[in-house]
C-alpha cells in the first residue's frame, strides 16, 4: 500500500463509510466509523501489528473513497447497504441457507386465508413453520376446505360484495362470504377455529381424512387412499408442538452463535406469542480474528437490512459491537422502540442455550459438506478421466479455458478450475485480451495461456495436472505452441470440441468420442460449460462498461480518467442524469461548465 495514501484521501475527524478498492478498481472492502481519521489510521500500521485478513486486505488496496454522514446511525444504515449491494470479498458475508416453506394465516385480512410461503414474517400474518417434508399445498387446501377457509384471491373488504361469486363458493366448498352469505364475525370464528387447529387444539380433520383414507383404499382407489395418506402425514408434522414454547405470550428474536477456527453460523430464532414458529440459519464467510461480539453485529445489521418483520426484542448471547446504535436503527427500521440485549429469565436461556446448539449442528454441517474429500462421484470421474485420456495420474487440478468476443471486440479469456472434480471459484480467473488485434481466436487463446503458464516460472502459481481447451485441433495445436516455447511440453492438454464433443489429443490423428454416459465426459462438459459462463459474462461486463463511457465519448473536456471516475461513482449513466447540475459541479475537476456539457450530451444521446 503507498505509504502517501493517507495524506492523498486525508480523512476527516467525523462519521462516514469508506471504500476500499485494489488495483483494478475493484471493491474490496467497506467500513464505517465515528471518526473515518482514527480508524483509517489503524490500518496503516506495519504489516506484523495487523491481523492476517487485514494484512492481505492491505497488500491489495490501492484506492480509498470516503463517504462523509452526518451522524454513526446513518454511516451504519450506508454501510449495510454497500454491503449488500457489492458484498466486497473482505467483508463478513451472511449467506442464506436453503429457503424451507411456512404457513401463513393472514389474521391481518378481513378475512383470513390459510396459504404456504418461503418469505416468512413479512407482514402481520401468524406464520407456523419451517416444514422440510412433504406437500404443504394438499395440507392448505384440506385444512381450508374442511373448517370453510376460502382459497379465491380475491381482495375481500367488509360489506363490499363480488358481482359473481368465485368457482369454489359455486362448488360449496366455503362459505361465500364474497356473496354476503357469512359476516365478518362470522367467518372470524372460522379462522379462530383453525388458528388453534394450527397451535395444537381440537383437532377434528385428522379422524375425517382417516375416514377418506380407508374408503378410498376399500372401494381400490389406491392412489386417492395414498393422497389421504400423505395429506395426514403433514397435518401430523403442522400439529406438532413447536420447537419451544414460553408461558409469556412475548415477541422477540433469538440468536445464536457458533464458531470454528475460521468458519462461523448463527441461528435466528423468530419466537411470536411465545412459541418459536421460524428459523434461519446463516454461514458466515471471510471471518478473519473477528470477536463474537463482532461477528453478532454483522449478523444483526445484514440480517435486518432485508425485509424482515422485526421484533420489539432481540436476545443475544452477548452485547454485539456498537449495540446502543444498532438498537437505534432498528428502532427505526420498526418505527417503535427495539432492544437488544442478553438472556435473564430461565425461558430466555433455554431459548439461546437451543438456538446455539442448533447453530454448532448447522456449523458441523456446513463445515462437512465443505470438505476437502472428493465424493465418490467425484472421484468416479476423476477415476474414468484417468483412464480415457491415458494420463500417468489422477488430475487433481484441472484448468479450462475459453475465449469470448465479437468479431475482436471487448475480448476476454476466462480460466476455471475445478479441483477433485468440484469447481473452485477462488482459483478462477479472467483475462483481457491486450496484444491481438481483430478476430483471432487462435491468438488470444495463445496470450491468455502464456500468461498464465509464465507464473509457473516464478514457481508461485499451482501447477495445472490437466489443461482442457474449448475446441478442436486448431486451438489445440495454438496452445501446444505455447508449451513448447515455454518448455512446458510434459503439461498433459486435450481440446473438447462443442459440435460433436470430440476430445483431441496430441499426437493422436482421431479424436476420442466417449459415450454420452462417460463420467469423464460429463465431468468435461461441465468444465467447458463453467469456462463458457465465466467468459460470456466477463465479455458482457466489458461491453457494457464500453457502451457506457462511450455516450460520454462526446464531451468535450472530460477525458478518460474523469469517464471512469463518474461511472464508477454513479453507476451508470442513468443515474447520472438523476444527479442535479450543483452535485455534478462539485465533484472533484468537473466544475460548473463542465457539469452542463456532460448533461447536455446524455440527454441527447438517452
Amino acid at each position: 500500500m503507498p505509504s502517501d495514501l493517507l495524506q492523498k484521501i486525508n480523512p476527516p475527524d467525523t462519521p462516514g463509510v469508506y471504500i476500499m478498492r485494489d488495483a483494478a478498481g475493484k471493491i474490496i472492502y467497506i467500513g464505517k466509523a465515528n471518526s473515518l481519521k482514527k480508524r483509517l489510521a489503524s490500518y496503516f500500521r506495519p504489516l506484523e501489528q495487523l491481523e492476517p485478513k487485514t494484512q492481505a486486505l492491505v497488500k491489495r488496496l490501492a484506492d480509498i473513497e470516503l463517504l462523509v454522514t452526518d451522524s454513526e446511525l446513518e454511516a451504519l444504515v450506508l454501510e449495510c447497504t454497500l454491503i449488500k449491494k457489492h458484498r466486497p470479498r473482505y467483508n463478513v458475508i451472511m449467506r442464506d441457507d436453503k429457503s424451507y416453506p411456512y404457513l401463513k394465516l393472514t389474521v391481518q385480512e378481513p378475512f383470513p386465508r390459510l396459504l404456504a410461503t418461503r418469505k416468512p414474517f413479512i407482514d402481520d400474518a401468524r406464520y407456523f413453520g419451517p416444514f422440510v417434508q412433504g406437500s404443504l399445498w394438499d395440507a392448505v387446501r384440506a385444512i381450508s376446505l374442511h373448517f370453510g377457509l376460502r382459497l379465491c384471491k380475491l381482495d375481500l373488504k367488509p360489506g363490499q360484495l363480488v358481482e359473481r361469486a368465485c368457482l369454489y363458493a359455486q362448488m360449496g366448498q366455503c362459505a361465500a362470504a364474497c356473496r354476503g352469505l357469512e359476516s365478518q364475525e362470522q367467518y372470524a370464528q372460522r379462522a379462530g377455529r383453525v388458528l388453534g387447529f394450527l397451535q395444537g387444539g381440537h383437532d377434528p380433520l385428522t379422524p375425517f381424512l382417516e375416514v377418506r383414507m380407508r374408503q378410498a383404499a376399500e372401494e381400490r382407489q389406491f392412489e386417492s387412499a395414498a393422497k389421504w395418506r400423505d395429506v395426514l402425514k403433514v397435518i401430523q408434522v403442522i400439529r406438532q408442538k413447536p420447537l419451544l414454547s414460553s408461558t409469556a405470550r412475548e415477541d422477540r428474536d433469538i440468536l445464536g452463535l457458533a464458531r470454528s477456527g475460521s468458519s462461523a453460523t448463527v441461528e435466528i430464532f423468530s419466537v411470536r406469542s411465545g412459541n418459536l414458529e421460524g428459523r434461519r440459519h446463516y454461514y458466515l464467510q471471510h471471518l478473519g480474528q473477528d470477536t463474537p461480539a463482532e461477528l453478532l453485529a454483522h449478523a444483526l445489521t445484514q440480517y435486518y437490512s432485508q425485509t424482515v418483520a422485526i421484533p420489539p426484542e432481540i436476545l443475544v448471547p452477548e452485547m454485539p459491537e456498537e449495540a446502543e446504535l444498532i438498537a437505534r436503527w432498528l428502532a427505526q427500521q420498526a418505527d417503535g422502540t427495539v432492544k437488544v440485549r442478553m438472556p435473564e429469565s430461565d425461558d430466555e436461556r433455554r431459548f439461546l442455550k437451543m438456538a446455539e446448539t442448533n447453530a454448532w449442528l448447522y456449523l458441523k454441517h456446513s463445515e462437512d459438506s465443505r470438505g476437502d474429500e472428493p465424493s465418490a462421484t467425484e472421484l468416479a470421474m476423476l477415476d474414468d478421466l484417468q483412464r480415457q485420456l491415458g494420463l500417468s495420474a489422477k488430475p487433481s487440478r484441472i484448468e479450462c479455458y475459453d475465449i469470448s468476443n465479437i468479431s475482436g471486440q471487448d475480448a476476454v479469456g476466462s480460466q476455471v478450475v475445478f479441483t477433485q472434480g468440484r469447481p473452485d471459484s477462488a482459483q478462477y480467473r479472467r483475462y483481457r485480451i491486450k496484444t491481438v488485434q481483430g478476430p483471432n481466436d487462435f491468438a488470444m487463446l495463445q496470450e491468455v495461456l502464456f500468461r498464465r503458464l509464465k507464473r509457473l516460472e516464478a514457481g508461485n502459481n499451482a501447477r495445472p495436472d490437466l489443461l482442457v481447451i474449448d475446441g478442436g485441433a486448431g486451438q489445440l495445436s495454438a496452445v501446444r505452441m505455447v508449451l513448447n516455447e515455454l518448455e512446458l511440453s510434459e503439461l498433459p492438454v486435450i481440446g473438447l470440441a462443442k459440435k460433436y464433443e470430440e476430445i483431441y489429443q496430441p499426437g493422436r490423428a482421431e479424436p476420442l468420442r466417449l459415450t454420452s454416459d462417460s463420467p469423464a465426459l460429463k465431468l468435461l462438459i461441465k468444465l467447458r460449460d463453467e469456462a463458457h459462463r465465466f467468459a460470456i459474462a466477463y465479455h458482457r461486463k466489458l461491453r457494457g462498461k464500453r457502451m457506457h463511457v462511450s455516450l460520454l465519448d462526446p464531451v468535450e473536456g472530460l477525458g478518460p480518467a474523469k469517464r471512469r471516475s463518474l461511472l464508477r461513482t454513479f453507476g451508470s449513466v442513468e443515474a447520472l442524469l438523476q444527479v442535479n447540475e450543483a452535485d455534478l459541479a462539485a465533484l472533484p475537476g468537473i466544475g460548473i461548465e463542465l457539469a452542463r456539457k456532460i448533461q447536455k450530451v446524455l440527454r441527447k444521446s438517452l
